[in-house]
């Protein structure tokens, strides 16, 4: 795998744990949607926002543009930022760091 996507619950542990160079390393690229960024840095008091926000900008994640999200996603009940997680790693077949159960569930039947 040359590339995982990530949804805003996995970045904010993955600060928290000062780690966020590992996907880069184990993967080569990290991609997050453009709706993941922006949950991510709306959560202004939460520790490790900065340094997500930081690593944007040192280039250890990527943004992606947000698309139309194919039916079989968009009805899965999912948030807006792991909708679009799921349906960008699913169209490059790209590995998903995603936390919560309905979008690991969701993940498993859409891939």
């Amino acid at each position: 795998m040359k590339c995982v996507v990530a949804d805003s619950g996995p970045l904010i542990a993955l600060a928290l744990l000062d780690s966020l160079h590992l996907p880069k390393v184990l993967w080569g690229q990290l991609l997050a949607p453009a709706t993941v960024l922006e949950e991510c840095t709306a959560l202004r008091g939460i520790t490790g926002v900065r340094l997500i926000e930081l690593a944007v900008a040192d280039g250890l994640i990527d943004e992606a543009s947000d698309t139309v999200l194919e039916n079989d996603i968009a009805t899965l009940g999912l948030d807006l930022g792991e909708s679009q997680a799921l349906g960008l790693a699913r169209r490059i077949q790209a590995g998903l760091l995603v936390d919560e159960r309905r979008g690991r569930r969701a993940a498993r039947v859409c891939f």
